[in-house]
């Protein structure tokens, strides 16, 4: 009867005898040693890269949460005329062309459906709209579905690379 520790050494056995061949020589584990490293090198600098592009990407979103929140407030403060000179509102369509760039495909058409709402808060059309969901809300509670919408796609976006 044959283990199967012996089978494996029998089909093997010339796996072995190869690398105990190439261990002998320096330059064969100079030559791995080098491969191996490069490979735990370049992995390591995908990881760095991921990770950095996370934190901007955690950056960004945050301050688009928070500046769309300014922007709301905006209307209610107008300065300028027309209201989409005002500095609050040029600044979160911004920080949207930014998500668009960096930030997932979903994402960034989440994050325009909260502009396309805070387009009609100003628009001083009717005091309702139809959300993303179909459903009729007043206008800052369609804001505030589509923000927190979209704030659960930022969510599975920054968890999607990890």
């Amino acid at each position: 009867m044959i283990t199967a520790c012996e089978n494996f050494c029998r089909d093997f056995s010339w796996l072995i005898e190869w690398l105990t061949e190439v261990a002998k020589n320096p330059i064969w584990a100079l030559f791995f040693g080098f491969w191996i490293s490069l490979y735990i090198w370049r992995s390591q600098t995908k990881l760095s890269s991921e990770l950095d592009l996370n934190r901007e990407k955690r950056s960004l979103y945050r301050e688009f949460i928070a500046q769309v929140g300014k922007a709301v407030l905006a209307k209610d403060t107008e300065t300028c005329t027309p209201w989409y000179f005002h500095p609050e509102v040029r600044r979160v369509w911004a920080l949207q062309s930014e998500i668009a760039l960096i930030g997932s495909e979903i994402v960034g058409e989440k994050t325009k459906v909260v502009l396309e709402a805070l387009q009609s808060r100003f628009a001083k059309s009717e005091p309702t709209m139809k959300c993303s969901d179909g459903v009729l809300r007043k206008v800052d509670d369609c804001i505030r579905f589509e923000l927190v919408r979209s704030i659960e796609y930022m969510k599975a976006d920054i968890n999607r690379d990890q």
